[in-house]
């Protein structure tokens, strides 16, 4: 009896040791690759609003607005009290986030626009938000900065009204 106990003891030692280096090895190999169960799903994490939702989440100061358009067209126009975290280059939106990490991680909702309702730049960065750990939910303004424009709401900058 003994002797089966310190056997199975020793396999399963070697099982969890085996174990263990396949998911380093697995991780060296495949870095950013998400396995099954790994993490939340972005999908239903990213959820569309309309200039209107969006505004009323700004009236109600319950969202950190974040401009993923250069910095020039934020310097321009933006939504007042909006953020800037260029979705491109990669390298200077990852600066940004980091820049910007504790306003993000606040209590408030994150709301991203980009220039253009084609863009993508605002399902970008809240791609990336999440792939770096962000864990809730993030609006994005479905017709981008144009129908916050068109429908009246403020904005400011040097365009600004």
């Amino acid at each position: 009896m003994r002797q089966m106990t310190r056997e199975i003891m020793r396999d399963a030692f070697f099982i969890v040791i085996l174990s263990t280096l396949l998911g380093i090895a697995a991780n060296i190999l495949f870095p950013g690759y998400e396995f099954i169960g790994s993490s939340r799903s972005k999908e239903g994490m990213i959820v569309p609003v309309s200039a209107r939702e969006a505004h009323i989440k700004h009236a109600a100061s319950s969202a950190l607005f974040v401009d993923a358009r250069g910095a020039a067209e934020y310097s321009s126009q933006r939504i007042p009290g909006a953020i800037n975290i260029p979705s491109s280059p990669a390298s200077l939106s990852l600066r940004k986030i980091r820049e910007s990490f504790d306003a993000l991680k606040g209590d408030r909702e994150l709301l991203i626009y980009c220039g253009d309702p084609a863009c993508g730049a605002s399902d970008e960065l809240a791609g990336r938000l999440l792939k770096m750990g962000y864990d809730r939910h993030i609006y994005v303004l479905k017709e981008a900065f144009p129908s916050w424009r068109e429908a009246g709401y403020p904005t400011e900058g040097e365009e600004g009204r």
